[in-house]
Formats: C-alpha cells, sequence, structure tokens
C-alpha cells in the first residue's frame, strides 16, 4: 500500500470531534482519515476510480433525494426519522451485497 504524508488545517471544533471519535472508537487518526476516505468512495463518485456503477448509483441517490425532499416540502410526508433511514440505508446494503454476491 501507498504511503502518503497529508497534512490537514480545521478549526478546533472539528479536531475535538474527530479526537472525540478516536477516543471512542480506539482508532488512529490515521486509521480515521483511511476509513472516511474509503466511505467517501462509497458514497461518492470519485474521478479516479471509473466506476460506471458507482456514478449510477450516486445519480439514483440524488434522484431519490430530490423526490424525497420534494415530497416533504408538498407535505405529503413527514421528514424520516432516524429508524427510517437506518432501514433504507440496510436495505440499500443487502441489495449491494446480494449484487455483489451474484458476481
Amino acid at each position: 500500500m501507498a504511503q502518503v504524508s497529508v497534512t490537514v488545517n480545521m478549526d478546533s471544533r472539528m479536531k475535538e470531534q474527530i479526537d472525540r471519535f478516536c477516543a471512542l472508537s480506539g482508532y488512529t487518526q490515521e486509521q480515521t482519515f483511511d476509513e472516511m476516505m474509503r466511505m467517501w468512495e462509497r458514497i461518492v463518485f470519485v474521478p479516479w476510480n471509473n466506476n460506471a456503477e458507482k456514478e449510477r448509483q450516486r445519480s439514483r441517490l440524488f434522484m431519490l433525494m430530490a423526490e424525497q425532499q420534494k415530497r416533504v416540502a408538498n407535505g405529503e410526508v413527514l421528514e424520516m426519522s432516524l429508524d427510517e433511514i437506518n432501514a433504507e440505508i440496510a436495505l440499500a446494503r443487502a441489495e449491494r451485497h446480494a449484487r455483489e454476491d451474484m458476481r
């Protein structure tokens, strides 16, 4: 694995949050940064990873978010609770794992 040295400038509030997360999780700051980059790659299309499936998922996510925001604004539905959001995330992960298992 390649090693890269990175300097990050952040405000004191963000630094405190990262330090608190590291203390609670047992991760080092380096491990936390590595995991953050992995999550970023899974969630957002990363230009150096030319993967059409991730771009399709990203486009679908933004479309679904826009539709949900319209429904909330029109009073059709209430904003989702944290439990509902977590259920949606679990469903999306299960679907992704099912697709990966089929490969």
